[in-house]
């Protein structure tokens, strides 16, 4: 690829190429992508670009690119070059064949760094708009190059270089864009290319799809005309064989087309019913092992009535019809009733938690009650913190749950922990105040009347008596 020109900013406008492969879809209209856009390694042109992560972030907000000749779905950096009146030159993009905006990468979360085959590369996630680019879109999920995808370009903007022998060294520059390449060329880096995961791919598959097409009857004729006789013929040994295909390939793929009901599946394509009743044919390949599938297209499925030149096609919307609009109506009523259940089910639990706080509040005003009264008609010291442990929330919680014979109790439960706790206390008081009364009691023969101490109430008594 050779370079472009200088722009009018001064620096050096050049490109770098890389990959892109399609991820599935997202976001109803916009088609989701991968591209691989940036290494450091050497390339084709003889160019380097260093300081991958401090340019990382410069993607973000940047356009994807593609230009169109005629009915050929991408080319190159295709732009105009015009002379403004003050002798500036700029790129013009006006031109039928010019580059056009499709897609960009929507910010830095988009964009990271990646090692792959042990090289460190700039991969970005972009999103193409799928209403204008539908040519494209359908390329990248289908034909692409040889390879299965299609290269793309980076356009750069230089602002620091210099120069290791003959290679120009970019250590300062500005991302402008990404251009999706034509078939025809060739991209700077070796082995750079789209890779389409969700391509159809191969020529079995592409067959398939045709084969399929309700909408073209012929195509359906031309590709039963072009199978072998052995293969019309088969025996029954091959059909037990796809039969067996079919039920394995069906397992397989459950998990890969959720929402849907797998009809028939083989080793390329994929019968799906929807829950509507609508029939789909989708081809897919196999990538590493995973599930690549294709555009999904819709088919008219039909019944065979009878046999031979009396046979009768029914489309199976006439045969299924009075079924399906049964279904709906019974998934709709059912839709009703378990939205009636849900509800009263909320209902019933508001009602429980608001039961569940009443009896709590009940149970805390009847300990407090309880303990107030103690204080205030017992003659004991009861300490404020006495009943803390029957206000927690797990034990008002406990109180809450008793019932007897249906009916709550949980208060009355409360009131005699309290009175048990307050009557114990009032046990300990007592005990205390009879010791204390006790302890303050004295006898005659206790006391000491001399007036040198030498005698007590007890010896003067005895010396009376002996002096009678």
């Amino acid at each position: 690829m050779g370079r472009l020109k200088t722009v009018n900013t001064g620096g050096k406008l050049a490109s770098f190429s890389g990959s892109l492969r399609v991820l599935s879809e997202s976001e109803g209209m916009l088609q989701k992508v991968e591209v691989m856009l940036l290494n450091s390694d050497v390339n084709r042109n003889n160019w380097q670009y260093l300081n991958l992560a401090e340019h990382r972030h410069l993607f973000a907000d940047t356009p994807l690119l593609v230009a169109y000749k005629g009915k050929q779905v991408g080319d190159g950096h295709n732009f105009d070059e015009v002379r403004n009146p003050d002798g500036t030159v700029t790129a013009s993009f006006m031109s039928a064949t010019a580059e056009r905006v499709v897609g960009w990468f929507k910010s830095e979360s988009d964009i990271r760094l990646e090692t792959i085959d042990n090289k460190e590369w700039i991969v970005g996630t972009g999103y193409i708009w799928k209403w204008y680019a539908q040519e494209l879109v359908a390329k990248l999920r289908g034909q692409g190059r040889e390879n299965g995808g299609m290269a793309v370009s980076i356009e750069t903007l230089i602002d620091e270089m210099h120069m290791d022998g003959d290679t120009e060294v970019y250590t300062k520059y500005q991302i402008l864009g990404t251009t999706i390449l034509g078939d025809d060329v060739a991209p700077a880096v070796v082995d750079a290319g789209i890779r389409a995961l969700s391509a159809i791919g191969t020529a079995e598959i592409r067959k398939m799809t045709l084969r399929v097409a309700s909408a073209n009857p012929q195509s359906l004729a031309d590709s039963e005309n072009n199978r072998g006789e052995d293969d019309k013929s088969g025996s029954d040994d091959k059909r037990k064989g796809k039969m067996l295909m079919n039920s394995i390939r069906k397992k397989e793929l459950s998990e890969q087309f959720s929402g849907y009901r797998i009809i028939s599946a083989d080793e390329n394509s994929v019968t799906l019913c929807s829950a509507e009743g609508d029939f789909y044919r989708v081809p897919y390949d196999m990538d590493n092992g995973k599930v690549v599938p294709g555009a999904k297209v819709s088919v008219n499925a039909v019944v065979v009535i009878g046999e031979g030149e009396t046979s009768v096609s029914v489309p199976m919307a006439d045969v299924r019809g009075e079924d399906l609009q049964e279904i709906k109506d019974l998934k709709e009523k059912l839709n009703a009733a378990e939205k009636g259940r849900d509800s009263a089910l909320k209902t019933l639990e508001d009602m429980r938690k608001a039961e569940t706080e009443r009896r709590k509040e009940a149970c805390r005003n009847a300990i407090e009650n309880c303990f107030n009264e103690f204080k205030e008609s017992c003659d004991a010291d009861f300490d404020e913190k006495l009943c803390e442990e029957f206000l927690t929330d797990e034990k008002l919680c406990e109180y809450a749950e008793m019932e007897k014979d249906g009916k709550f109790c949980g208060d009355a439960a409360a009131v005699r922990d309290v009175s048990a706790k307050c009557a114990k206390v009032m046990k300990d008081a007592a005990k205390e105040k009879k010791a204390r009364e006790n302890a303050k009691k004295t006898y005659a023969f206790d006391r000491n009347d001399g007036e040198d101490g030498a005698s007590d109430g007890f010896n003067k008594m005895i010396q009376s008596i002996m002096a009678d």
